[in-house]
């Protein structure tokens, strides 16, 4: 692959930003974490990008880069869970518009559900909300095409089943 120069970097990390700061906040609740986190992942990335080799999309290829480096983060953080989404703050809202409170209330119950999925099946609801293709989430994972589609299927039965049972 042809060496990537630091304007070239910049355009790839704007591109890709706003799906590299959704996966630090889903792996990361603390904001100086998160900080911390997004620039782990941008090192990865420019250190990476030599053996980056065209057989799937940059974006592809940017989002398991940066899947890999959050799991490792955690890991050496030595952190039982992988994720702590209950803790990350919602958005401010205002309090006299009913609409946005049911929606973030919804949010969090979302996050609170996937939080209690297994670390693989969290990621995959991860990718799914981030509107991967099951090719493209089989590429990240390393999982076959067949594989991502049953394990979603059971994952969205099992976050209907918890997300029912808080009402």
């Amino acid at each position: 692959m042809a060496i990537l120069d630091t304007t070239d970097f910049q355009e790839l990390v704007q591109q890709n930003q706003a799906r590299i700061l959704r996966l630090c906040a889903f792996y990361s609740p603390d904001a100086d974490d998160r900080k911390d986190l997004y620039q782990e992942i941008l090192m990865q990335l420019w250190k990476s990008w030599e053996r980056f080799q065209g057989k799937s999309s940059v974006h592809t290829w940017i989002y398991r880069i940066a899947l890999n480096t959050a799991i490792t983060h955690v890991r050496k953080r030595k952190r039982h869970e992988y994720t702590e989404l209950d803790q990350i703050s919602p958005l401010r809202v205002e309090e006299d518009i009913a609409f946005e409170i049911d929606k973030q209330t919804q949010l969090q119950a979302l996050k609170d559900a996937i939080d209690r999925l297994k670390p693989l099946n969290r990621t995959l609801a991860l990718l799914l909300l981030e509107g991967l293709s099951y090719e493209e989430m089989a590429e990240v994972t390393g999982m076959t095409v067949n594989n991502v589609g049953v394990r979603l299927n059971r994952i969205k039965k099992r976050l209907s089943y918890l997300l029912h049972q808080k009402q």
